[in-house]
């Protein structure tokens, strides 16, 4: 039941940057295209997760995202942690009740350059307990 999932997402991963850029310079196509992106997440996730028979954790969890891009430009990691927010939103009634609730850390995110396609891959793991310290 809290057995690892790992998701693909064939599209190429959206940084927060370019978010922002569209947000400040064409308002007009970002609720559109954000709205359009999730929506699509949302669908592919959902699918994957009907295909393998995954079911919601309940426990907490911790992400690991890996961005692919066929491109071989330079790409700052940080901008794509915070791109991710999309993501982590659809995952949310999917793989997991809620990112609160559910208690989500990230680990590991990674990005590869000159990847055969463009896409993003999701792994989800149970958090491992802490171990307790007996403090003298």
């Amino acid at each position: 039941m809290n057995e690892p999932q790992t998701y693909t997402i064939p599209l190429k991963a959206v940084s927060e940057n370019e978010w922002r850029s569209e947000l400040r310079f064409a308002p007009h196509r970002y609720d559109k295209h954000y709205s359009k992106f999730k929506s699509d997440v949302t669908m592919i996730l959902r699918s994957q997760r009907n295909k393998m028979r995954y079911a919601p954790f309940t426990v907490p969890v911790e992400i690991r995202y890996t961005f692919f891009f066929r491109s071989t430009t330079r790409r700052d990691l940080d901008n794509y942690i915070g791109g991710a927010k999309i993501i982590t939103d659809a995952l949310k009634g999917i793989a997991f009740d809620d990112d609160n609730s559910a208690r989500v850390s990230f680990r590991d995110t990674t990005i590869f350059t000159g990847a055969d396609e463009d896409g993003i891959e999701i792994k989800i793991t149970p958090q491992k307990p802490k171990e307790k310290t007996h403090e003298n």
